[in-house]
């Protein structure tokens, strides 16, 4: 995409599209994601060095090394407190939060994670796609030992599952190749 103003606009669409054909509404926090997050307050050396190269002012300037490391940087700690804070707005305590286990490392999964974790309400974890099927996926520290595991081997659940997915081109396509 030529700017993260458009890959937003289209995984917006994408996402009301998708979640519309299930029933359900769609609410977007618009936090920014893991590759285009600046550093809140970069050092001058940084800002120089971001002259040259942008990557230089980002809290995750590489995906390979550091979107999918599964480590938040510190300058992150304040985004997990902004997700919670804005889902504590949405919630009631009765309600049953859906969230990523962190499969594969993803730093926005982990942040999201983390910040339901926060939460104090019941969580249903669910295993990160396309993450979980890598022969060397890893899992971000969680505790697991309180979770029980349910396999969903039903072929029409599986099917309709993967034509969701399917209704995510700008990430369905990068992922698994053509739809």
């Amino acid at each position: 995409m030529p700017s993260a103003a458009i890959l937003y606009a289209k995984r917006r669409s994408e996402d009301a599209a998708a979640i519309a054909s299930i029933g359900v509404e769609v609410v977007n926090l618009d936090f920014v994601e893991a590759l285009w997050r600046k550093l809140p307050d970069p050092s001058l050396w940084r800002r120089i060095l971001g002259l040259i190269l942008p990557e230089f002012l980002h809290v995750y300037p590489t995906y390979k090394f550091h979107v999918a490391s599964g480590k938040i940087a510190s300058a992150d700690e304040v985004m997990i407190q902004a997700v919670a804070a804005r889902l504590r707005g949405l919630i009631d305590p009765e309600t049953i939060v859906f969230c990523p286990l962190g499969i594969g490392g993803h730093i926005d999964h982990v942040v999201t994670r983390q910040a339901c974790e926060m939460l104090g309400v019941p969580l249903v974890y669910w295993a990160d796609i396309p993450y979980v099927v890598r022969p060397h996926a890893i899992l971000s520290p969680v505790d697991t030992t309180r979770l029980t595991a349910i396999q969903i081997d039903d072929a029409t659940l599986l099917n309709a599952k993967a034509a969701l997915c399917a209704r995510y081109p700008t990430q369905y396509q990068p992922v698994f190749g053509t739809i």
